[in-house]
């Protein structure tokens, strides 16, 4: 945890993941409600993992997730996504468009905003253009955007409420 302009901001982007698991599990999102089972840190394949892997077991649906933890908030409350370039971040996106060419599964990308300045999450431009271009390439390639705003303290975080993606 971080102590910013008055505000707890939690720093830790391994919460992020945690957070929205614990979300689905109380039935708080609506894009995952169809899904009873939820596994998280699951192989793709020997090189690749994503956050969580949500599955339908009666109908053999899947959605594959990744989840992005944002603590870096603008001058506009736009919390932007990477704060340094990520490689790691692009593929992930592109294996995600991979996947969503597959029958019976979905796939998603949840930004957590883990600070509570921010209104909207969005791409760091000036940061890492190659990451903002894949991820509208996927956003137009049936890779479904989401942004949650955590609220964090010393003791405890939450999801509190959906917000825009801005692309």
């Amino acid at each position: 945890m971080a102590f910013y302009r008055g505000k707890w901001v939690c720093i830790e982007a391994n919460v992020a993941p945690k957070l929205v698991a614990e979300a689905w599990q109380e039935g708080r999102l609506k894009e995952l409600r169809a899904y009873d089972r939820l596994r998280a840190e699951v192989p793709l394949d020997a090189h690749t993992r994503f956050d969580l892997l949500a599955e339908n077991s009666r109908t053999g649906e899947k959605a594959w997730i990744e989840v992005k933890c944002a603590t870096l908030v603008d001058e506009k409350r736009v919390g932007r996504f990477p704060d340094a370039p990520s490689q790691r971040a692009s593929k992930h996106l592109r294996e995600l468009m991979a996947l969503a060419r597959r029958p019976k599964t979905k796939c998603f990308v949840f930004f957590v905003l883990q600070n509570p300045l921010g209104a909207s999450v969005g791409p760091k431009d000036d940061t890492d253009p190659v990451f903002g271009r894949t991820l509208r390439r996927a956003a137009r390639r049936r890779v479904v955007l989401r942004a949650l705003r955590a609220r964090a303290g010393l003791k405890s975080a939450r999801i509190e409420k959906p917000i825009p993606v801005l692309l």
